[in-house]
């Protein structure tokens, strides 16, 4: 098995505020046969890091950050 790693922006609903995040899907490839299977997705929020990890569907969180607090103003990288 390889672990491969696939990512895009999507926007969440936090707080009744939509904000944009990094979705990272986490797949497991089988060395032989090159069958891919999701194993779990993690959503990143620019000034919060992990928010949330869930099942490949999206729809069961399987663990959700308790302490969550938002940086509004993040240095920004040059």
């Amino acid at each position: 098995m390889i672990t491969a790693f696939e990512s895009e922006f999507v926007t969440l609903k936090i707080h009744h505020k939509k904000v944009k995040a990094v979705k990272v899907l986490v797949k497991l490839v089988r060395k032989r046969s090159g069958k891919e299977t999701d194993f779990y997705a993690e959503y990143y929020v620019p000034g919060m890091g992990l928010y949330k990890t869930t099942d490949p569907s999206g729809r069961v969180p399987v663990e959700v950050v308790a302490d969550q607090t938002y940086v509004k103003d993040i240095p920004q990288v040059k």
